[in-house]
């Protein structure tokens, strides 16, 4: 089995989550979404909480088919280590080969990753460039990640929620789901009160 896996706080999930997905889905047997309770790397705790993150996973994928959702670090106290969540999904699945895809945000911040040359010896990473550039030397030297570089999506949880805050409605459904929009609405998630 051919296994790869993104995970993140998905707050909100969003189209360029799914994109990703779905251009992963030819390579790939699986295709897991692992929302994390809390990332290492941000001081503070997702806006919406786990069950409301998962449920909008749910509607994101829900036409997707290989895509499904491993709660293993939402269940799991924080922080959420990878190599960890790498472990599981060997002793889980018994892949034959993982592959972990991030986005090129989370490319500074890779090294100081707990047990990264762990992560690295033991899944591929396929990096997903978002529209940033990077010079051609920092390609050539990263010989350890796969990088798709013609992927020029550029959305963010972050910007979402601003919009939704600021009820900033204009072009949101270029960036998120209806469906997603609308249980964020129905559930009053990111609005200010």
């Amino acid at each position: 089995m051919n296994l790869y896996f993104f995970g993140g706080t998905f707050d909100p999930p969003h189209l360029g989550h799914l994109k990703i997905a779905k251009y992963c889905l030819s390579f790939c047997d699986r295709f897991l979404f692992i929302p994390t309770k809390k990332s290492p790397h941000k001081k503070i705790m997702p806006i919406a909480n786990t069950v409301q993150r998962k449920n909008m996973l749910k509607l994101l994928i829900e036409d997707v088919p290989k895509a499904e959702i491993i709660d293993y670090e939402i269940k799991n106290d924080p922080p959420s280590y990878t190599w960890l969540t790498i472990q599981f999904l060997k002793t889980k699945f018994n892949p034959k080969k993982i592959t972990m895809v991030i986005g090129a945000d989370q490319l500074s911040r890779l090294d100081s990753w707990k047990d990264i040359n762990k992560i690295y010896q033991n899944v591929e990473i396929l990096c997903f460039n978002r529209g940033k550039i990077y010079p051609q030397t920092f390609f050539e030297e990263n010989r350890s990640i796969r990088f798709i570089t013609d992927f020029k999506i550029q959305i963010s949880s972050s910007d979402i929620r601003a919009k939704i805050q600021r009820e900033d409605w204009f072009h949101l459904e270029e960036l998120i789901s209806k469906s997603i929009l609308n249980f964020i609405i129905n559930n009053n998630i990111y609005q200010i009160n």
